[in-house]
């Protein structure tokens, strides 16, 4: 089970970002080969969304989104190992990430670099 807080920045530069802090329990990524760490991370990916609205033969109107991204852009960082998920952890800490940065991507930027991480700026 995945537990997810998701927010959607879109800064001057008109591009849209998928920000995610979530928990997960790890294991192999069978793309690349690596062990993935269990525990709380966040993620940065460029997104392309869409807003699609239909109507049925009975007159029902509706709509969804539809997101795509191009694979391995973006960028994701483990910020605490865990062995099991906490729901009081993961509110602290996600409290704490989306307070850093709740209009910017730069704010992201910043945050990980603070912390020492290295973000690869396209």
């Amino acid at each position: 089970m995945k537990h997810t807080l998701k927010k959607y920045l879109t800064p001057s530069d008109g591009q849209e970002y998928k920000i995610q802090f979530y928990y997960t329990k790890g294991g192999i990524n069978y793309l690349t080969g690596n062990q993935n760490a269990r525990g709380y991370h966040i993620s940065v990916t460029p997104v392309y969304r869409k807003w699609n609205e239909y109507k049925t033969a009975n007159g029902t109107e509706g709509g969804y989104w539809s997101e795509s991204s191009i694979m391995f852009n973006g960028i994701k960082h483990l910020v605490e190992e865990a062995s099991r998920y906490s729901k009081a952890k993961f509110d602290a800490l996600s409290e704490d990430f989306m307070d850093v940065y709740e209009n910017t991507i730069n704010g992201m930027i910043a945050y990980c670099e603070d912390k020492g991480w290295k973000v690869k700026a396209d």
